[in-house]
């Protein structure tokens, strides 16, 4: 028959004062504990370069508990005193490498269950950790979680079914947005046909106005001014944006073109009065052949570079 008795016992721990598993509660229970930085060892310190692989030994005997040093090195510390081997005190300070543990002894009363046949008990080791945040959090944990849950399930039983149309929106609200939006479509129209933008000659227009930009960026002016009056007189409403677009461009092209050629005809005269002779002959050919693509150019100008060309060749013995 068993009998519950309460007996004295005595629980011997090791807390982890510093290091990485600081604040680490150790249970030892009797047998031989070995400590060290190797994985093998029954308590591991991580992190600590200055501990070896196999650092010290405890063993807990029925009266007395007592540490070793494995090293063999003066290695181990107790109570800031080196140690080859010494019995261990309550309340004794250890120290492996940067790590300090703390050694207790406190007797408790356990309940224990008698039998003529007690069972035989294994050495063990149990570390025991402080409650974290993440312990006390469980009920939010759960809570969180079984709103997901049910989440998932509703969206399962939504899936595959189809909206009600009058959930949504009557017939009537239906054929209200139907007119509204075809009434902007019908009044772009409407622009635009006021305009002339969905003419043929409109959509030309256009193209030549940005064939006229291009040639205009690369300072082909000549050919840019041929492309906005084509422009102009393909859609030649002038309340037309196109066409003011068009009519501005076509200044700023003329202007350039002018500049241009006065800057040729000045070059061609500085190289005659240099005597460079072939480097002039090229300026008023410029000058020639850039009056002969704008009709609009004043044919004196033309006469003008002609007159210097022909000197130019003279002058330097050439022949046209």
């Amino acid at each position: 028959m068993r009998e519950l008795a309460a007996a004295p016992q005595v629980v011997h721990t090791l807390t982890v004062l510093s290091g990485p598993d600081r604040g680490s509660v150790y249970k030892l229970i009797s047998g031989r504990i070995t400590i060290g930085r190797g994985a093998e060892n029954t308590i591991v310190i991580h992190d600590d370069p200055k501990v070896s692989r196999q650092h010290a030994l405890v063993v807990v005997g029925p009266s007395s508990v007592h540490i070793t040093d494995s090293t063999g090195r003066d290695r181990l510390i107790v109570n800031n005193q080196v140690a080859k081997a010494c019995e261990l005190q309550s309340g004794a300070i250890i120290q492996i490498g940067d790590t300090k543990l703390m050694f207790k002894a406190a007797i408790t009363n356990v309940v224990q269950e008698t039998s003529p046949e007690a069972p035989h008990q294994d050495n063990l080791l149990r570390p025991q950790f402080p409650k974290t945040k993440a312990q006390g959090n469980r009920p939010l944990f759960y809570t969180i979680f079984g709103t997901v849950l049910l989440l998932i399930i509703w969206m399962a039983s939504q899936k595959g079914k189809r909206p009600d149309p009058t959930a949504i929106d009557g017939d009537t609200q239906i054929q209200s947005t139907i007119k509204t939006d075809q009434k902007i479509v019908n009044d772009i129209e409407a622009e635009r046909m006021k305009n002339g933008m969905n003419t043929r000659q409109y959509q030309e227009a256009d193209r030549q106005f940005i064939q006229g930009f291009r040639e205009y960026e690369k300072g082909q002016y000549s050919q840019a001014i041929s492309s906005f009056e084509a422009c102009m007189t393909l859609f030649p409403n002038q309340q037309a944006p196109l066409y003011g677009r068009c009519y501005n461009y076509l200044q700023l092209s003329q202007t350039q073109f002018q500049e241009l050629i006065q800057y040729e005809l000045q070059l061609g005269a500085e190289y005659k009065a240099q005597g460079q002779y072939n480097a002039c002959v090229a300026a008023y050919r410029n000058v020639m052949f850039m009056v002969n693509q704008n009709v609009d150019s004043d044919q004196k100008i033309f006469s003008l570079a002609r007159a210097g060309h022909d000197a130019c060749i003279a002058l330097g013995g050439q022949d046209d």
